[in-house]
């Protein structure tokens, strides 16, 4: 069962990430990669304990949106 609803969770989060691309494609964003120097400041900040929005608010308040 436990195997099961792993599963689930993951296609449930491919679906999610595929929603997403689709929503920045139909807007002309940047989709960042993988390797991007934005994606890897959010994940190095995503992976410290205890972060709040406080630790993202200078990095999304002081740049322009794409759209």
């Amino acid at each position: 069962m436990e195997l099961k609803l792993t599963n689930v969770a993951r296609a449930s989060l491919e679906e999610l990430m595929a929603d997403y691309e689709d929503f920045l494609r139909v807007r002309n964003a940047r989709i960042w990669g993988k390797e991007s120097k934005e994606a890897g400041f959010v994940r190095r900040l995503g992976g410290k304990a205890g972060v709040t929005y406080e630790a993202f608010r200078e990095f999304v308040e002081t740049r322009a949106g794409e759209w």
